[in-house]
């Protein structure tokens, strides 16, 4: 009888597990997300008159969804660069993805483990993974990232699994893809 019920569950777990939520970033920008995501306080530092200081359009915004394989994030940070970074495969865009990478792994204490471009709706973005220690425990954890600059905007994918068990786990990797691949940009 227990295992009866067990074998009927599994279609309706894979079906749960298959339902993706729609996040609109903006009106350019849309994601698919494992779990429905929550916006978090990027700013929770500062006191509400700094933060009142910071013009509303020049302020980071994060989401992220956990599930039990992972961690997905996704951020919209301005760019006051807008002049610099704008023309596609120039050598100011690649030394800004360069700068991401370099910032994102030196704050982490991170070691980078290998970094390519990608392609989405016509314009080129970076992607890299790194190994970072986790702060609670005395393991490596794997971060992947894709950073992509639209107009004066830059939107940061960050994936990372949940435990070093899922880091190179088959159900981790397909999340992850789809999760990346879901990114989708109107012009």
């Amino acid at each position: 009888m227990k295992l009866t019920r067990s074998l009927l569950a599994v279609p309706l777990l894979a079906f749960a597990s298959d339902v993706w939520q729609p996040l609109k970033v903006d009106k350019t920008v849309a994601i698919q997300l494992p779990t429905t995501a929550e916006e978090v306080n990027f700013y929770s530092w500062l006191s509400p008159a700094e933060l009142r200081k910071l013009p509303p359009a020049r302020r980071i915004r994060m989401w992220v969804a956990r599930t039990p394989q992972s961690l997905c994030a996704i951020m919209r940070i301005p760019n006051p660069d807008k002049q610099r970074v704008n023309k596609q495969d120039s050598p100011q865009r690649r030394a800004f993805y360069e700068r991401v990478e370099h910032n994102s792994i030196a704050e982490a204490h991170g070691q980078l483990l290998t970094h390519t471009t990608f392609s989405v709706a016509g314009l080129t973005g970076f992607e890299f993974m790194y190994r970072a220690p986790n702060t609670y425990s005395n393991q490596q954890d794997l971060f992947y990232t894709r950073s992509l600059v639209l107009d004066s905007i830059c939107y940061s994918l960050i994936f990372r699994p949940t435990s070093p068990s899922t880091n190179l786990g088959r159900a981790s990797t397909d999340q992850r893809l789809r999760f990346f691949n879901s990114l989708t940009v109107k012009p």
